[in-house]
């Protein structure tokens, strides 16, 4: 694998990483977190994101019965 297949594909995971911590945070789903921690929880939903996509799409399923 060479640099020019690689940095294209660190940024696209760093882009949809920034995407996925974004949108947990502006749904509220770590609000109870303050200051460093808040940061910390954001930082593992950037570089964990393939892992936090179905529980979220789940979380938006039982959100959507609910109502």
């Amino acid at each position: 694998m060479n640099i020019e297949t690689l940095l294209p594909c660190l940024l696209w995971y760093c882009f949809v990483g920034y995407f996925v911590a974004q949108v947990h945070k502006y749904q509220g789903i770590y609000s109870r977190y303050n200051g460093l921690k808040s940061w910390f929880v954001w930082w593992v939903f950037f570089i964990g994101w393939p892992a936090m996509i179905p529980p979220y799409l789940v979380a938006l399923r039982q959100q959507k019965s609910r109502s």
